[in-house]
């Protein structure tokens, strides 16, 4: 966050197959990353990348889901 409290941030790019688990995958992923003592902001980057790849799968939850797999898809979230 910013000294206002307000940030923006890109939209990941997605090559989405199916947005179902998206929206749990995103608060799973920032809340993974928070309680780890992430800033919010890069907790939320970390979540909206986790929807991506989420997206990216025909399951709800990516079958190669693992911290390993998410840190590897970390070059895909934008500046």
């Amino acid at each position: 966050a910013t000294e206002s409290g307000v940030a923006t941030m890109r939209s990941v790019p997605a090559r989405a197959v199916d947005i179902t688990g998206a929206g749990d995958a995103m608060i799973a992923g920032t809340m993974y990353k928070v309680l780890s003592g992430d800033p919010v902001l890069d907790a939320a980057r970390t979540g909206a990348l986790l929807a991506t790849l989420t997206t990216e799968s025909v399951s709800s939850v990516h079958p190669d889901l693992s911290p390993r797999f998410l840190t590897a898809g970390m070059y895909r979230i934008p500046a």
